[in-house]
């Protein structure tokens, strides 16, 4: 799947790639499971055809949407709640990892989740990995920390 990450990182609004092909939806593989989180939060849509050469297969198509949203992808069946600034940034350093992207700055986050300043964002981040649902990895000054959600293993980009 990190090809499939990094052309979502990279693709324009409205490029689209070929995940799968197949007689039905493959919801038992990986590369789906992937796919219908991104789409169910909105960084791509996923749509399909019938393959020209032969009507009987399916091509699986994800489309890049015009904008990620600044909150990233929740964990399958886990309500996040909107008014929590804890799980919004959780969900924001989930989607960075979700793209292969660095982890976002505290400056980042207190921006894009609606904190007060970057200690704010601090403390959150302290809370997450207090709580056992995110890991955090120094990298030295100047290179960005490295966030691993716990649930699922995912890791932000480390630094070249």
């Amino acid at each position: 799947m990190p090809a499939f990450d990094r052309w979502v990182a990279g693709a324009r609004p409205g490029e689209r790639m070929l995940y799968a092909r197949g007689e039905q939806i493959p919801r038992h593989a990986p590369a789906w499971s992937h796919a219908r989180e991104l789409a169910d939060d909105k960084v791509i849509t996923l749509t399909s055809g019938r393959d020209p050469e032969n009507r009987r297969v399916f091509c699986y198509y994800a489309v890049r949407v015009a904008a990620p949203i600044a909150q990233p992808i929740p964990a399958p069946a886990v309500e996040i709640n909107e008014d929590d600034p804890t799980e919004l940034v959780l969900r924001a350093i989930r989607r960075a990892a979700n793209l292969g992207l660095a982890c976002p700055t505290n400056t980042s986050l207190a921006t894009s989740c609606g904190l007060k300043d970057a200690a704010a964002a601090s403390y959150r981040i302290r809370c997450l990995v207090q709580s056992g649902q995110l890991r955090i990895e120094d990298q030295g000054p100047g290179k960005p920390r490295i966030a691993t959600i716990v649930g699922t293993g995912k890791q932000t980009c480390r630094a070249a």
